[in-house]
């Protein structure tokens, strides 16, 4: 299998609850779908997908290679608030369950 993504990285992103796809990992909460692969250049790239009943919404963010676990699920549950405010409870009571309290 082809894959994106460094043995450091996806050890983070299994303690979020992510799973291996084809390229990379990818992790759905509610309604929203987060994909995750290791970019050369830019680091972590986050990419966003959201269906709800009036929205459709997709986007991408970046972050240091050198970002913890936490502070992903702090991103994470960000762009859910900003993006997704109604799947945002679902998100932060999702990270609650694995023990990471995210602001």
């Amino acid at each position: 299998m082809l894959r994106i993504i460094t043995p450091g990285l996806e050890q983070k992103l299994q303690a979020l609850g992510f799973s291996s796809v084809l390229l990379g990992m990818e992790l759905n909460v509610g309604r929203v779908r987060v994909q995750a692969i290791e970019h050369p250049i830019d680091g972590i790239a986050l990419m966003f997908t959201g269906f709800l009943p009036r929205q459709a919404c997709q986007f991408q963010v970046f972050a240091p290679k050198t970002t913890t676990a936490l502070q992903l699920a702090a991103l994470i549950y960000t762009n859910f608030r900003l993006n997704f405010p109604e799947e945002a409870p679902t998100c932060k009571a999702y990270f609650k369950s694995l023990g990471m309290l995210v602001v």
